[in-house]
């Protein structure tokens, strides 16, 4: 207590030392403001306590926030009273108590909930893309995919002339941007449309591609295709399909099982095979087990295999086929049994060039299959739905080849041989541009006048033998300018007297 005496005492003595009194101008300036400026309402005013009230009043009636307080702590607590009281009607609900948590005990499962999707799952893409061309007359193709990861489809215009091969499709990554594929192949001018089938989860682009006779001008197709997210190039495989499919599966890359050799009910799964040189190669791959997946062309052999016909394990579920051709047998047809180890070969008796050419193709299958387990057969000159007994390579009166199919259902042809005799001229052909001559009982010779573009020409020959009918592929101009020959050998004797009919057909390409 001395020591507050004695500092009131020292701070009274220096009150008294200064001014009294505040300067006039400020105080004379705040008297002005204080008459001139209004106060700012406060709407919470009634809630205050008025400081310059006299103390003698009730400091409940002066104080209406501490009343408000008061209420809400009542009704809080009259509420907690009612709702402690309760028991809880939902068994999967836990109401914590009061006093603490209570002792743990097994709960009744919640039952599942569904949490909101953010979005539905993309839908399958599938769009008709007008596709830009250097040569021909632009045309649309159809193209999907399986999962709806592809975006976006279109066209890229191309230089001149084709950049891929004939049986190659070029897939790679845009470098600017991992999400985009350039897809290019090769098609001609005379094309009116296509498919491009995207199977994301087999990862492989299945192009179909439309078989058409006219100008063979190869020229690049490019189709640039835009993916949700980032893909790897090398993980992509490519295929090729005959367009349109003649009443087959729609271009998945799969196909139902079909009917056995020989039925014309179900189109096969159409290949095009790599190969070293010459005329383009495909075969047909019947599936009568329903298994298979997928087909696709393997890479021709560096060196030959062991044995003609190979069926190996590239893994359990996909198979390496390999067999010895040559370069006359450009068509094929694979048969898969039923219970998928039986794998038949047909391929064309071929008159002409004997030299080896080796064929791959590489089948994924829905469930492993055994290549150790398998029965393999390779079959010549059996023929079948769309494809001919017999096939020659020959050279004509210009020293160009042409290869030659000829169907055979009658099965009367023993042997054919291309070939060209220098002494055959255009003036022995006759005035009809085509001659069937009996060499002996078993052998027709025949000698006909064609345009040198015409290089892939067919004879069917009637199930009886007597109607012959040679057919040149429609190309540039229906001049005959070449001569052309060939011997077939038959097993039905037949004297000079009973030469069957023949005829010739030629058209240009529109």
């Amino acid at each position: 207590m001395t020591n507050l005496i004695d500092l009131d005492r020292a701070l009274a003595e220096f009150l008294e030392d200064g001014p009294n009194t505040a300067p006039e101008a400020p105080v004379i300036a705040a008297l002005a403001h204080a008459r001139t400026t209004p106060r700012r309402p406060d709407p919470l005013r009634w809630l205050r306590s008025d400081v310059m009230a006299s103390t003698g009043r009730s400091s409940l009636v002066m104080r209406p926030g501490l009343v408000l307080g008061l209420l809400a702590l009542l009704a809080l607590a009259i509420g907690a009273a009612v709702i402690g009281g309760r028991q809880p009607t939902d068994p999967g609900l836990v109401v914590p108590s009061p006093s603490g948590p209570a002792p743990t005990q097994a709960q009744p499962s919640a039952a599942p909930t569904t949490e909101p999707s953010g979005s539905a799952p993309p839908a399958p893409f599938s769009a008709q893309v007008p596709i830009l061309v250097s040569a021909g007359q632009p045309f649309d193709i159809t193209v999907t995919d399986v999962t709806g990861e592809l975006i976006e489809a279109h066209s890229v215009q191309p230089g001149d002339g084709a950049t891929v091969g004939p049986t190659d499709i070029r897939v790679v990554a845009d470098p600017a941007d991992s999400a985009v594929f350039l897809v290019t192949w090769q098609g001609t001018p005379c094309e009116i449309g296509g498919s491009l089938h995207v199977d994301e989860p087999g990862k492989i682009i299945e192009v179909g591609r439309q078989r058409c006779l006219g100008d063979s001008l190869p020229i690049d197709r490019i189709v640039r295709l835009r993916f949700r997210s980032a893909m790897s190039e090398g993980e992509w495989s490519s295929t090729f399909a005959e367009w349109p499919p003649a009443g087959g599966p729609e271009p998945s890359g799969s196909a139902a099982p079909l009917e056995p050799l020989g039925s014309p009910a179900v189109a096969p799964i159409h290949v095009a095979l790599a190969h070293g040189s010459g005329n383009a190669v495909s075969i047909d791959v019947v599936d009568e087990s329903g298994l298979l997946v997928k087909a696709m062309s393997g890479t021709v052999p560096d060196t030959e295999p062991a044995h003609q016909f190979d069926i190996s394990n590239d893994d359990p579920t996909t198979l390496r086929l390999t067999w010895e051709g040559s370069p006359c047998d450009t068509v094929h047809r694979l048969t898969i049994d039923p219970t998928a180890t039986g794998f038949t070969i047909d391929r064309p008796l071929c008159g002409g060039d004997a030299m080896a050419a080796w064929r791959s193709l590489v089948l994924t299958f829905s469930r492993p299959v055994s290549a150790a387990t398998l029965s393999t057969s390779l079959v010549a000159g059996r023929g079948g739905v769309d494809m001919p007994n017999w096939t020659a390579a020959a050279p004509d009166s210009a020293d160009k080849r042409y290869d030659l199919t000829l169907s055979d259902p009658g099965y009367v042809v023993n042997t054919i041989e291309g070939y060209y005799d220098p002494s055959t001229t255009a003036a022995s052909v006759g005035a009809a541009g085509i001659r069937l001559r009996a060499t002996d009982d078993n052998t027709f010779t025949v000698i006909w006048l064609g345009p040198a573009c015409a290089t892939t020409p067919t004879l069917a020959i009637s199930p009886d033998g007597n109607a012959w009918r040679l057919v040149n592929e429609p190309c540039a101009t229906s001049a005959a300018n070449v001569v052309r020959m060939i011997d077939v050998g038959i097993n039905l004797p037949r004297t000079t007297a009973t030469v069957p009919s023949i005829v010739e057909v030629t058209a240009v390409a529109p």
